[in-house]
């Protein structure tokens, strides 16, 4: 997995997620070290994903649930990154998306391949 995009930095549900795990880990007052030996995971993974570097599993997002004795809080976050499928920077347009009847292309310096001439 590459380094996070600047859309994946500015994706306010994984914003959310790494927040919340930040929140979560220092209120029970643990090292994330000390969290990712709890959950089966380095240190360095609960980093990468409170910095936002790498987004959390499915596996990840169940097993701090379970450390934290929360309800599926984590796991619906997670379910909220990986249940579009579209970038950060493009699901404001989704629901314009989902509607549309017609595609249209506009650019001022191509043209479509079968537009082209020899010349």
């Amino acid at each position: 997995m590459s380094a996070p995009g600047r859309e994946d930095r500015e994706d306010p549900d994984r914003r959310l997620f790494a927040d919340q795990l930040k929140a979560m880990r220092e209120h029970a007052g643990l090292s994330r070290d000390e969290l990712g030996r709890q959950i089966g995971y380095t240190g360095s993974t609960i980093a990468n994903i409170e910095t936002m570097y790498r987004a959390p599993t499915p596996d990840q997002a169940r097993r701090l649930d379970a450390a934290f004795g929360l309800p599926g809080i984590f796991e619906r976050i997670e379910e909220r990154l990986h249940g579009v499928p579209f970038s950060a920077g493009f699901r404001p347009f989704q629901p314009y998306e989902a509607e549309a009847v017609e595609l249209r292309l506009f650019q001022h310096t191509l043209l479509p391949g079968l537009l082209q001439t020899e010349d």
